[in-house]
């Protein structure tokens, strides 16, 4: 499930740039939305605001190999997916 929780944050974000936002205003966008619904941010220091949490997650999807398999919860959530709907 957390996967796909953050595959969809991140899919929000790319859809937040494409629409014009900053990656910092789309970054924390969807990490208010997620902080307001209750997510968990437990590795989450004290002085780390939740969006570079986001932003971390991102910044590690987008080094790892197109087919690992902690990408899946992302595919998911990608515009080849929401074409196909």
């Amino acid at each position: 499930m957390v996967g796909q929780i953050k595959g969809a944050a991140l899919f929000t974000v790319e859809l937040l740039q494409r629409q014009g936002s900053s990656e910092e205003d789309a970054l924390r966008q969807v990490a208010s939305v997620l902080e307001s619904a209750g997510y968990p941010f437990k590795a989450r220091k004290a002085d780390q605001p939740a969006w570079k949490i986001v932003r971390n997650w991102k910044d590690r999807l987008s080094k790892l190999p197109h087919d690992a398999p902690e990408k899946d919860g992302m595919r998911r959530f990608s515009l080849e997916a929401a074409r196909r709907l």
